[in-house]
């Protein structure tokens, strides 16, 4: 029983943490070829994504949510409420999205100023803000169907689906920040639009691989205790996140309103960091070891 907990385990975490070492080495060669820009162009991108970090981090503990309830329903095998708690989550992560991405899109000058001084900095992050807050509801989307992917024992094709994507990303960042191969040269808009594509990619490949694992419709079953058991478990794990990331947020100011070479040499370590100061943890989302429990 032991050895085959110790193995399943084994399935979910090895792929899991791969996919976080994959992501971090692709944005590292964001960051080399964002860098090439000068720090202007560097400390931008640091700003323009923390809306994108902060939604990562709140969908990611939507997810969690999700793994624990899909977990428990397929232990039950009450294919329904699989269903339900599915759309339930699905519709929850999509609209924190379009608030997010709403709230990117209109205030992103406000946005990029609470972290620098620096206008010129503070204008091109807005404009990538911009662009970057559409991959939010393409991205909430996938995380939610990787969760139960990984429910259902397959943890590696999330793994597939992400190294596609960081691919395309890549491709993409090459061609369109500097302009090779008769591409236009966009700058750090050129790495808006990758971001984008990639995160197109990214969740049409979760389609793919969710509908080949499971039959879906668009269902919510709720009742009232059923609502606030939801919430008494959503709320907490969400304000955490939060929480966390309102001080990354912060930490991030301070170095922006120390100057743009402060902030652009900070921004250069995260790819370093991020496999260690809670992104994988947040990945590694525990509704993945209730499914082994059940």
């Amino acid at each position: 029983m032991q050895d085959t907990f110790l193995k399943q385990t084994i399935q979910i975490a090895l792929p899991l943490a791969l996919q976080s070492m994959l992501q971090s080495s692709f944005s590292m060669i964001d960051q080399i070829m964002v860098g090439q820009l000068g720090k202007v162009s560097v400390a931008a991108v640091e700003i323009g994504s923390k809306p994108g970090f902060v939604f990562a981090f709140v969908s990611g503990a939507v997810a969690t949510v999700t793994g624990i309830m899909v977990s428990q329903y397929m232990g039950k095998k009450d294919d329904e409420k699989v269903k339900s708690s599915v759309s339930l989550n699905l519709f929850v992560v999509l609209l924190i999205a379009l608030f997010s991405l709403f709230l990117s899109f209109c205030a992103s000058k406000k946005l990029a100023l609470m972290f620098s001084e620096d206008l010129l900095v503070c204008d091109q992050a807005g404009k990538y803000m911009k662009t970057v807050a559409f991959t939010f509801p393409l991205s909430g989307s996938a995380t939610i169907l990787a969760v139960v992917i990984r429910c259902k024992n397959h943890s590696e094709y999330p793994l597939y689906v992400s190294f596609a994507s960081a691919l395309v990303n890549t491709a993409l960042n090459y061609l369109l920040i500097f302009g090779h191969f008769a591409f236009p040269s966009l700058g750090i808009q050129g790495a808006a639009i990758a971001s984008l594509a990639s995160q197109f990619v990214n969740l049409l490949f979760m389609i793919l691989f969710f509908a080949h694992l499971s039959s879906f419709s668009f269902k919510i079953i709720l009742t009232r205790g059923d609502l606030w058991q939801y919430l008494a478990m959503l709320l907490p794990i969400v304000f955490n996140e939060f929480l966390w990331t309102l001080g990354q947020n912060i930490n991030t100011g301070i170095y922006g309103h120390l100057g743009t070479d402060e902030l652009a040499a900070m921004s250069l370590t995260g790819p370093v960091q991020g496999p260690f100061d809670g992104d994988l943890a947040y990945r590694t989302s525990p509704g993945a070891s209730f499914g082994l429990c059940i």
